[in-house]
């Protein structure tokens, strides 16, 4: 066995000076007593206890000509590349039991029978041999490469559904070679990974500098006629798309947009090779990966989608809970869109209509908001148990915090696994922005000096979405591990120090974002979610979130105020706000600042009501946003 000691908790610099850390979290007293910055924990997911006996382990040295054979290979030192074993074929009681304890998300619905899904062209991993290739070894060092693929590439659920796990196949068919896009995507995406999670930032440039030789075989790639076809083009793509998501926030791109142009060289790819991209099983999990971001970019922006994407989905086949869920978060990103080309101005990218909109029209869309919303809730009231979360209990203040110190009072729900909870929030979320995009309907049909509250269908809204907004909060604790307390996968462990794999901030930081965007949030939940963003982005190393943190919006009031700012422009009235609005200070878009310039007021929120209120945080810091 290699490695059978027990890994420290403690911190990089209370190990390296060998003493015994308190693991308190964010930070460890020892290091802040001595006024030093902690320098952090290792993900203890990365380590783990792999069997020789099973000959899992290859070696191979690397020949004279080793310079040309990667990015930095070693031309004299061996290299262990390590064979992933998906946790359904592991046999040995030791890999077994790491299976449990890092790999999967346990849960008490976890009894529960597993969707009905038939045997479809995704059930794909016995189909090779899921093995990391010579092509990407490089003396960085193989931590950072366990870590990228127990915390995106590997299977994290009880369906085995891995984020990346399409790589495997791809890389072992790749020659190695400095001028290979893929091997260069994943080493880059795997360095700024490791750096922003660990907090080292000497690896920043070395990733940085990658990712730029990437992006230029990527272009060369797509130059070829052949090899854009390929799947390992589509790939390297979707691996770029993921690097921006996790590049750390600074001031040069602090813009969360900033993979949208990677996700557009994403659709003239899938364009160019229609029906094709679904003949392999690779090329079909790349799709599904391509349409949930783009659909999701078009949710949260407005970004229309090319008609290509509504005839792949059609033409592609799955699981039939899941192939609906798509189509209506298609409709709703068609809904996004129109609500902004008809009303203008409030997304990014859209300018206002110099005249208004036929009254017709915005009616139209109205009845299009009402039908999708009745279509998601008579199918998510027909999923099956499986599919449904289930209250598993409620924290008290006697459990521990989450989250790194997030003290946490309410319900938490859980649910079979990783996977579906993500497909349930983002069809939350959308369910938000439909609502969203029906309040704004109402307002404008109600006209400028309207009260749109005060409509019969506000107070059925206001009910609807706090619910929805009570659901995702509700699963943000299983989803960063407060169900492992009380599972029995979990002994011997301390839930106060689980460290939930990266991926999980990535699926979950969108839903998080929309729900904390919301009129219809309680101030204790927003707080909780903003927290929630900060934590994602801070200690899990995704940057995008922090670019989500820091705005402070409220949907669908400021769209409204801006609609009707725009209202009192047409017939030559001055434009007053209803109530002073603290939240404008910070906005995805510039035409709310024209409000506040202008009349120093915007719609306010709506009070907050106890109900649907399903926690309560402790300590609260007024600094936050």
């Amino acid at each position: 066995m290699v490695n059978t000691g027990k890994p420290s908790p403690g911190c990089f610099a209370c190990r390296s000076r060998r003493i015994k850390c308190d693991t308190t979290r964010p930070e460890c007293r020892k290091c802040r007593k001595r006024g030093w910055k902690c320098p952090g924990y290792r993900d203890l997911n990365a380590l783990r206890i792999v069997d020789e006996t099973q000959k899992q382990f290859t070696r191979f040295s690397g020949d004279k000509e080793g310079s040309e054979d990667g990015p930095g290979v070693s031309p004299t030192k061996d290299i262990i590349i390590r064979q992933y074993i998906p946790p359904g074929e592991r046999s040995s009681p030791s890999s077994a039991t790491t299976s449990s304890m890092t790999g999967s998300y346990p849960s008490p619905v976890s009894q529960a029978a597993t969707p009905s899904s038939p045997k479809s062209p995704l059930n794909y991993e016995s189909q090779w041999s899921m093995e990391i290739p010579r092509c990407i070894g490089t003396p960085v060092g193989e931590q950072v490469y366990s870590y990228f693929l127990s915390n995106f590439v590997q299977g994290t659920s009880l369906r085995n559904h891995g984020y990346l796990d399409f790589l495997f196949p791809l890389l072992a068919n790749e020659p190695p070679g400095k001028d290979h896009p893929l091997p260069l995507a994943f080493s880059a995406t795997a360095m700024i990974a490791f750096a922003a999670r660990q907090k080292v930032p000497d690896l920043l440039p070395r990733a940085e500098a990658t990712y730029l030789r990437a992006l230029e075989a990527t272009f060369q790639a797509i130059g070829d006629p052949n090899r854009a076809r390929d799947n390992s083009t589509l790939a390297c793509v979707t691996l770029l798309t993921t690097f921006e998501q996790l590049r750390p926030s600074r001031p040069s791109y602090q813009k969360a947009e900033a993979f949208g142009s990677h996700l557009d060289g994403a659709v003239a790819l899938l364009k160019m090779r229609g029906k094709d991209v679904f003949q392999t099983v690779v090329g079909r999990k790349i799709f599904l990966i391509l349409r949930s971001l783009l659909v999701s970019r078009s949710i949260c922006y407005a970004t229309p989608l090319e008609p290509d994407l509504y005839h792949l989905t059609d033409e592609f086949q799955q699981d039939p809970a899941q192939h609906r869920f798509a189509e209506l978060s298609l409709r709703a990103a068609d809904l996004r869109v129109g609500v902004e080309r008809l009303l203008g101005g409030w997304g990014l990218g859209h300018a206002p209509l110099p005249h208004p909109p036929p009254r017709e029209s915005v009616a139209a869309l109205l009845r299009d908001a009402e039908a999708i919303e009745a279509d998601y809730a008579a199918h998510i009231a027909n999923l099956p148990i499986a599919w449904k979360g289930m209250t598993v209990r409620c924290m008290t203040h006697a459990d521990p915090a989450i989250m790194g110190g997030i003290a946490y009072v309410g319900r938490v729900d859980a649910y079979i696994d990783m996977f579906i909870c993500y497909i349930l929030n983002w069809a939350r979320a959308a369910r938000l922005y439909v609502q969203n995009t029906a309040m704004r309907c109402r307002a404008w049909l109600l006209g400028p000096e309207g009260d749109y509250r005060e409509v019969p269908e506000y107070a059925a809204t206001q009910q609807l979405c706090e619910a929805i907004i009570a659901d995702i909060v509700a699963s943000v604790p299983y989803v960063f591990g407060a169900a492992r307390a009380s599972s029995g996968y979990t002994e011997g462990v301390s839930p106060g120090r689980y460290q939930p794999p990266s991926l999980a901030g990535v699926f979950c930081m969108w839903p998080v974002f929309a729900a904390a965007s919301s009129d219809f949030a309680t101030e204790t939940q927003r707080t909780f979610m903003k927290r929630t963003l900060k934590y994602i982005s801070e200690e899990m190393g995704i940057g995008q979130a922090a670019i989500l943190a820091s705005y402070n919006l409220r949907s669908p009031s400021m769209p409204i105020a801006f609609t009707r700012m725009k209202q009192f422009e047409q017939l030559g009235k001055p434009f007053h706000g209803v109530a002073i609005g603290a939240a404008a200070g910070s906005t995805m878009a510039s035409g709310l600042r024209d409000i506040v310039k202008t009349t120093g007021t915007i719609i306010s929120s709506p009070r907050p009501h106890s109900l649907g209120m399903p926690l309560r945080v402790l300590h609260e810091h007024p600094d936050l946003d």
